[in-house]
């Protein structure tokens, strides 16, 4: 038995997985570098950070994002997230074109903490090749293996 399929369990009232005090959401693919993305529709993609890179970071006081209208490489640092313990860049999971940052969260960067997978999305891109960028990165029960050898 996989050494984490004992603390692993499904919350189907939540739609979570969670392992240990770990959230991951179905439905999204999730990047070595804990950030999440997924298909918001029209050729958009949304991500932002996982519960765990919040939960690590501790208190997020301030995101530095790129305007909109900017052209971005997967895999690309694109801005920073800071907390009270540290500065962290934050990767690009695909390519695209930036058309919206998620103002409440440049607002109020605590919403990171509160709602990671919610109301605390940081960027939404225009991608035209969600499917071919994403199809190294991890879905979540890839994602939450890589947690139990974190």
């Amino acid at each position: 038995m996989h050494r984490a399929a004992g603390r692993r369990y499904r919350n189907y009232r939540q739609g979570l997985l969670t392992m240990a005090a770990y959230k991951v959401l179905p439905g999204r693919v999730y990047t070595s570098e804990d950030t999440w993305a997924y298909q918001a529709g029209n050729g958009k993609i949304r991500f932002g950070i996982t519960d765990y890179a919040q939960q690590q970071l501790k208190e997020i006081v301030y995101l530095d994002l790129p305007a909109a209208g900017k052209a971005v490489a997967k895999g690309a640092s694109i801005g920073e997230v800071e907390s009270i313990k540290s500065v962290s860049d934050l990767y690009c999971p695909a390519g695209g074109t930036v058309s919206a940052i998620n103002q409440a969260a440049v607002e109020d960067p605590a919403l990171l903490n509160r709602d990671p997978y919610g109301e605390g999305w940081i960027v939404e891109l225009d991608c035209p090749d969600f499917a071919g960028d994403v199809a190294d990165q991890m879905d979540s029960e890839g994602y939450m293996a890589l947690l139990a050898d974190k």
